[in-house]
């Protein structure tokens, strides 16, 4: 049992720190923010649009429903504001287009910060400098 609880709160300490890390840069000024963290507690939901085909990090369960770590963070981001979540599957091309069309509000989604993606999103500092 205790080895249980200390799996469960391990696991549980993962996604707040990888939560951090992936709101950082929505939370940073970035010119493809589609919504602000007002504008998404007003409409009372959160559209994220993530990968379903990433398996462990993004997939669709044999129930039909987003599953994995992204959609896990992404959970609890929403929690944290204090609103539902909305999942839009996306392919890897289509991520940065309907993150800056306004399509989905936030990307939960794993994906490298390049030179290229910094200069139609943005990049936090720590980003400023990628080299390929």
């Amino acid at each position: 049992m205790i080895s249980s609880l200390k799996t469960g709160l391990k696991r549980r300490g993962i996604l707040f720190a990888a939560a951090a890390l992936v709101m950082a840069p929505w939370l940073s000024p970035v010119s493809a923010q589609a919504a602000t963290v007002e504008e998404v507690k007003a409409k009372g939901k959160i559209v994220v649009g993530i990968q379903g085909d990433n398996a462990p990090w993004g997939f669709v369960n044999s129930s039909g429903v987003q599953d994995g770590f992204d959609a896990d963070i992404a959970k609890l981001f929403a929690k944290d504001l204090g609103v539902e979540v909305e999942f839009v599957p996306l392919a890897v091309a289509n991520r940065i287009p309907a993150l800056v069309t306004g399509k989905v509000d936030i990307l939960f989604a794993t994906m490298a910060m390049t030179e290229e993606r910094a200069k139609s999103i943005g990049s936090p500092p720590r980003f400023s400098g990628v080299q390929r």
